[in-house]
Formats: C-alpha cells, structure tokens, sequence
C-alpha cells in the first residue's frame, strides 16, 4: 500500500518547485504582490485535479497550509483547514504510516500537529 501514492517528500518538493517559480517570475517582473495573492495558492492551484486519493490530497492541503503560514485570508485558511480536518478524518490519524515511509508519516504528523489538526503530545 505504501507504493501506490506519491509520497509525501515528493508532493512537498513539486509544490515548492512551483512557489519557487511563481516568486521569481514575480521577482523578475518586478511588480508588487496584490492583496490575496500566494505563492503557495498558485502552487496548489497546480495540482488542481492531479490526486485522487484522500492521503495524498491529504499531504497537499498540508503542505498548502504549512507553506502559507497564515498569510492567506482567513476565510481561505479556515475553509483549507476544514478541508484538511475532514480528509484527516477519511484517512485516520492511525492509518497515515500504512501509506508512506517512517521518516515521511513522521513529518506528516509533525505538519499536522504545527497546524492544530491533532493534538501536540
């Protein structure tokens, strides 16, 4: 089970691929950011479509959260929180090291206690 979905490292590292790219563009540019924008939002409008399981879809809003770092608005952090919480949900806290590596449930875990998602022990 743990091979059929991209793993989570990988996810993160394609997402910030392109959070990279949208800054330099804008950097090159040379332009002010506009109210509401992200980088993080363009790199998860990217992977628009692109899972289809819940683990991994999962690992992207996670990864969108971490990286906003509550720089969107907040009624677009919350509506991705409760997003997040309910694919937390399908997925079961218990069940998220059947579907990657040690290292990488460890680093999921980890997001989703910086996030409030589950409790911090």
């Amino acid at each position: 089970m743990k091979n059929e979905n991209q793993g989570y490292l990988q996810i993160r590292d394609g997402f910030l691929a392109y959070y990279y790219e949208y800054c330099r563009n804008v950097a090159r540019s040379g332009r002010e950011w506009r109210p509401g924008e992200t980088a993080a939002g363009f790199a998860l409008d990217q992977f628009d479509g692109v899972f289809y399981s819940d683990i991994e879809n999962l690992m992207l809003e996670v990864i969108f959260l971490v990286s906003s770092a509550g720089r969107q608005l907040a009624e677009a952090r919350e509506r991705e929180l409760g997003i997040a919480a309910e694919l937390l949900g399908e997925v079961g806290v218990a069940n998220i090291p059947m579907h990657m590596s040690e290292e990488e449930a460890a680093e999921l875990l980890f997001d989703l206690k910086t996030l409030g998602l589950i409790p911090r022990r």
